[in-house]
C-alpha cells in the first residue's frame, strides 16, 4: 500500500518479542524500507536469537548480520519466475503495475511463465483462520499482561472498549467485522481446540508441501502476483464490513 519494499524473513530469523500479535504462528518483525538494499541494511540488525523468542533459537548459527553482501544486480539472470494471473483483472492501475514489474524482471534476465494456482490454493484462510481464532486470546492476553498497569487486560476488556458508546458511536469506531473477529476468539476454546491442532499439524504442513510441489512441477523459484487486487482508498475507513480480500495469503515454506 506504501510502495516499500519488505522481506518477510522464515520465522524465527527475527524476533517476535513486543509484536502485538494477530497470531504467532505467522507474524515476523521485518524490515520496510525505500530500497532493496536500505531492507537489506536493517534485516541484518534485526537478526539474532532473543532471549524472549524461543523460536529464534532455531537461527542459531544461520543467521547473518550484513545481507549486503548478497545483493547481486545479476542475480535474476536464468531465473524463473511464475505469475498468477488469478489474482489480476480486478482494477487496471494494478494490472498495468504488474505488468511493468513484469517487463522490468525480464530486461533482469528472468524468464517469467503463467502458472495456474489450483483452487484450493488461491486462498488459504481456511487452513489459517483457525490458527487466528485459537492462538489469538491467549497470545494477546500474554502480551497485555506486559504493559503498564491501567491498560486493558483481557480480550473481552478490549471488547467492551471497542463496544462502549464512546467508541461505537465516534468518527473513528472499530470495524464491525474486526470485533466479530474478536468475539469469536473470545468464544474460542484456544490452544485446546483439537481442530486447530489438527490444523496446525497436519493442513498447513499439506498447504506447504502443495505448493512446493506446484513450484517443482512449473520449474519456478517464486511466484509473483499482486498482494492487494485494489489501490489503497481513503474510503476503507468508512466500510461498514470488511471486503472479502481477493488474494493468495503466503504461507511459509522455510526454504
Amino acid at each position: 500500500m506504501t510502495g516499500l519494499v519488505g522481506i518477510k524473513p522464515t520465522l524465527g530469523l527475527t524476533s517476535r518479542s513486543g509484536i502485538v500479535p494477530l497470531t504467532l504462528s505467522f507474524d515476523v518483525g521485518d524490515p520496510l524500507a525505500r530500497t532493496v538494499t536500505d531492507a537489506a541494511i536493517a534485516l541484518g540488525f534485526m537478526t539474532g536469537v532473543d532471549d524472549d523468542d524461543p523460536r529464534t533459537l532455531e537461527s542459531s548459527g544461520q543467521y547473518q548480520t550484513d545481507y549486503t553482501t548478497s545483493l547481486d544486480v545479476d542475480a535474476l539472470a536464468g531465473a524463473r519466475i511464475g505469475i498468477a494471473r488469478e489474482f489480476m483483472g480486478h482494477h487496471p492501475d494494478v494490472d498495468a503495475r504488474m505488468e511493468e514489474a513484469i517487463a522490468t524482471l525480464e530486461q533482469l534476465g528472468a524468464t517469467v511463465v503463467d502458472i495456474t494456482i489450483p483452487e484450493n490454493l488461491q486462498s488459504t484462510w481456511g487452513v489459517m483462520g483457525p490458527a487466528v481464532t485459537a492462538e489469538f486470546k491467549p497470545q494477546i492476553e500474554a502480551y497485555l499482561s506486559s504493559l503498564v498497569n491501567g491498560m486493558a487486560k483481557t480480550l473481552s476488556d478490549l471488547i467492551t472498549i471497542l463496544t462502549a458508546p464512546e467508541v461505537a458511536e465516534s468518527e473513528t469506531p472499530a470495524n464491525p467485522g474486526r470485533i466479530s473477529g474478536l468475539i469469536e476468539a473470545e468464544e474460542s476454546l484456544g490452544l485446546a481446540d483439537t481442530g486447530y491442532l489438527y490444523t496446525a499439524q497436519n493442513q498447513i504442513p499439506a498447504v506447504r508441501t502443495a505448493i512446493l510441489n506446484m513450484m517443482a512441477d512449473a520449474e519456478i523459484e517464486a511466484i509473483l502476483y499482486p498482494t492487494m487486487s485494489c489501490p489503497a482508498t481513503l474510503c476503507l475507513r468508512q466500510m461498514t464490513r470488511p471486503i472479502p480480500a481477493q488474494r493468495m495469503i503466503p504461507i511459509r515454506l522455510n526454504t
